[in-house]
């Protein structure tokens, strides 16, 4: 029995991690394909869980009529397996399908309708019987005299254990040398293995079938005379499957606030998510795997079920002032990575930065509220209970269930209603309600168990109350440059909308990026004008990226036969901009030649063919979760087809967020697309330079078209920025030609490797890291200051014509 229980030990734990590196890819890989809004994302979150809850109501209604449940294990493993392989080679048969829709479907019920049928169809099939998997793992223990109350939760425990290994391992260590691509077959290559080792088990007598020995019935019998479980009234179905269900509800929403609560005081990044992600599994994992040691107390079930209810209640209230008091803890975590290119040093230093952090604020609220669902199966496999785990799916179904309902509650209704520091209260209220569930039950009424239940339910009510005055949402740093003027509340996070007298009003996102400013107008306003400077006859014009509405706004000053888009991800995003904005961004919500269009700005380029004369990338934060795709070889093609014959693409640098290396990257790729691309400076500034990729389809620069609309422009009086109404000005930022060979032998960033998501966002955690000045760490510096004066200095090397536009012939 004892080495049974070790190989299926070992088994659950590969088949936890092959399930949540499937998870962790699949929602990177769909992302891709269906935008990485909110929506889309929780879109392809609910399919997974809905799939697992289905696979868990299927294992239980056909576990009885399973003889051989080895070989259920393999059979569901080699499933997931073959149903994982469409969503392996979903770019090879989903490139055509947002072009062949067009950007207007795209926005209305059929884009809409497609998505979540894409969403679907590639997870749901291999979620079914990844949540068939546990249920057959326990009923082939438990038929070799397991129990539920021990061994079961063993197996619930490895599984979530072997999911913080997929998730670290996955992610954080093979994506960048295998890709997407490589790490899902490598997480079928596990599945595989697991099903070939069950299969094994299936064909070994000892392992498969149930066979009792006197010496096993012995021990069974003097557990059952000490079993706790016996002091205490059975716990019923309906009841069982309640709590469940409402520890699903409460954790979820729990990860989702913790998230964006931790996203505040740590640079956003998809390492950053990563690390949240582990925290919260390994927690869940370790309440699994304490229960059964915890359960040999003469405490009972329902007395520990009770103090966790309650324990979990107070402390996810308390979890942002934990927060509040550890805001510094991240930088003064000692440097780990003394060397240029330690790059496994500096992303396990991240995150365990970001683990610690999770666990001092979130930890105890996960750790105890972690307890209620192995307690609920520990208990339901009591005397007289689920003693052989028939009872095990469905409990796992209704904690799927409740898993997806407490997602889409934190982000639709938690976050916009009560933000994220009373959201936190809001979970209390949720695990407060599961103890007055079990406290109060109705057939047995009780006055001092009713006020005990509402006592209960008044403390996370009363410390949300309390934390809500007393722990701002601006950090004390960021309090000394800016005042707050208002808060919105969505499933991007927090916004706050901030005002300084050297930089305007601005929205600062989590408290960690300034989404742009009424102080720096001109230099803004610049990155849409100097690419309509130079197209002959921009009639449509597409901005990619809207923040505060400012640069977007600028194409209204063009010129009357000017028809503008603007793409922005963020619907809480828009909504502040259209609300605080208004008198910087040209009523860019209102104006008649303007449509704002609430959509993943690469998804809605992808849709498009053939439309746009101009197409103007904003600045994205390169290390963002996410907006390393607006970097990709395939985005940078997908503007060439939207473009017009004669249309031209600028897509701005943010070269203060990027090195050198980062730069050729970047440049390699677009180069890609656009084999004759041109540099176009937008500022002097060496704090914040900014490079624009000029790439044109089809057309050529003209400095004929230059002076002819430097002077209509003049002739609108609604440029305030004279510098580019000077055609010489505007001449004088044009660089020159980049040299292709120059870039050949460089890397590209692609949606299969996200290559410039991962080095960026590992720079940019180094920097933030490292604060110990005795340190001397060797790495390649941002280009600003004086880097991005040698920088410029070294810029001819790259170019292949003289730094003059050329003339019109």
């Amino acid at each position: 029995m004892k080495s049974t229980l070790s190989i299926a030990l070992f088994l659950a734990v590969l088949s936890g991690a092959a399930a949540l590196s499937h998870e962790l890819l699949w929602t990177r890989r769909l992302v891709d394909l269906l935008g990485a809004t909110g929506e889309a994302t929780s879109r392809v979150f609910g399919c997974f869980f809905l799939g697992l809850a289905l696979g868990g109501l299927l294992a239980a209604r056909v576990l009885p009529r399973i003889k051989r449940p080895w070989l259920a294990v393999a059979l569901c493993e080699l499933a997931i397996a073959v149903l994982a392989v469409p969503a392996l080679c979903l770019p090879w048969w989903s490139d055509g399908i947002w072009p062949a829709l067009g950007p207007e479907r795209l926005m209305d019920w059929q884009g809409a309708l497609i998505k979540t049928f894409l969403s679907a169809a590639v997870v749901l099939p291999p979620a079914v019987p990844m949540g068939m998997t546990l249920p057959f793992f326990a009923a082939a223990v438990l038929r070799r005299n397991g129990t539920m109350r021990r061994e079961g939760i063993w197996l619930y425990g490895g599984n979530t254990l072997g999911g913080v290994v997929g998730v670290l391992v996955s992610s954080s260590f093979l994506l960048e040398p295998l890709g997407v691509e490589g790490c899902m077959a490598a997480a079928i290559v596990v599945n595989l293995a697991v099903g070939l080792g069950a299969w094994r088990l299936s064909r070994w007598p000892q392992a498969e079938g149930a066979r009792t020995s006197t010496r096993a019935e012995r021990k069974r019998a003097k557990a059952k005379r000490n079993d706790p479980s016996k002091l205490t009234i059975p716990l019923s179905p309906v009841g069982s499957l309640a709590l469940s269900f409402l520890s699903g509800v409460a954790m979820l929403a729990l990860e989702v606030l913790a998230i964006r609560m931790i996203s505040m005081v740590v640079p956003s990044s998809f390492q950053a998510t990563v690390g949240v992600l582990a925290s919260v599994l390994l927690l869940l994992a370790v309440a699994a795997i304490a229960t059964p040691w915890l359960l040999r107390s003469w405490w009972t079930p329902r007395a520990w079920l009770l103090g966790a209810l309650v324990a979990a209640s107070i402390a996810a209230s308390l979890a942002p002032k934990f927060l509040y008091q550890r805001t510094q803890q991240l930088m003064d975590v000692p440097h780990l990575a003394g060397m240029a290119g330690d790059h496994l040093a500096t992303t396990t230093q991240f995150l365990l930065s970001v683990c610690s952090i999770a666990l001092v604020t979130v930890g105890p609220a996960l750790l105890v509220g972690g307890l209620v669902l192995p307690i609920v199966l520990a208990w339901s496999g009591g005397e007289g209970g689920d003693a052989q785990g028939k009872r095990f799916g469905y409990l796992l179904a209704a904690n799927g269930v409740g898993g997806i309902l407490g997602a889409e509650l934190a982000q639709l209704v938690i976050l916009p209603t009560w933000g994220i520091y009373q959201g936190f209260a809001v979970v209390g209220v949720l695990y407060a309600l599961g103890f007055a569930l079990l406290m109060t039950p109705w057939h047995r009424p009780s006055v001092l168990r009713w006020a005990a239940a509402c006592a209960v339910i008044a403390i996370p009510i009363a410390l949300g109350g309390w934390l809500q005055s007393r722990i701002p949402y601006l950090s004390p740093r960021t309090t000394v440059q800016y005042r707050e003027l208002a808060r919105e509340f969505g499933r991007d996070g927090v916004l706050l909308v901030v005002e300084s007298p050297s930089r305007g009003r601005g929205i600062l996102l989590n408290n960690q990026y300034l989404l742009g400013s009424s102080g720096s107008v001109r230099d803004e306003r610049r990155e849409v004008l100097l690419p309509l400077l130079l197209h002959a006859q921009p009639a449509e014009v597409c901005c990619i990226g809207v923040a505060t509405g400012i640069s977007a706004g600028a194409a209204l000053d063009y010129s009357e036969t000017c028809q503008l888009t603007a793409v922005e991800i963020s619907s809480l995003v828009s909504r502040t901009a259209e609300k605080h904005f208004s008198e910087f961004n040209r009523d860019l919500y209102k104006h008649p030649r303007a449509q704002v269009v609430v959509e993943d700005g690469r998804t809605y380029i992808a849709a498009s063919k053939d439309r746009f004369d101009v197409i103007v990338g904003d600045l994205y934060r390169p290390y963002g979760a996410g907006e390393g795709r607006l970097f990709s070889v395939e985005h940078f093609q997908a503007t060439r087809r939207a473009l017009r014959d004669g249309g031209v693409f600028c897509q701005w640098l943010p070269m203060y967020q990027l090195t050198e290396s980062h730069f050729r990257m970047i440049a390699a790729s677009f180069l890609q697309a656009y084999p004759d691309a041109d540099l176009l400076l937008a500022n002097k500034k060496t704090n914040f330079p900014m490079l624009g990729l000029l790439g044109w389809k089809q057309g050529r620069l003209d400095r004929s078209t230059l002076i002819e609309n430097c002077a209509r422009l003049k002739e609108s009086d609604s440029v305030v920025d004279q510098e580019v109404l000077d055609p010489n000005i505007v001449g004088s930022m044009y660089l020159g030609r980049l040299d292709a060979g120059q870039f050949s032998q460089e890397r590209l960033n692609t949606l299969g490797n996200a290559r410039i998501e991962i080095v960026t966002g590992r720079r940019k955690i180094t920097r933030d890291l490292r604060r110990d000045a005795s340190v001397r760490v060797v790495q390649e510096p941002y280009l600003q200051g004086s880097a991005w004066t040698e920088f410029q200095q070294r810029l001819s090397e790259f170019l292949m014509q003289p730094k003059a536009i050329p003339s019109g012939e």
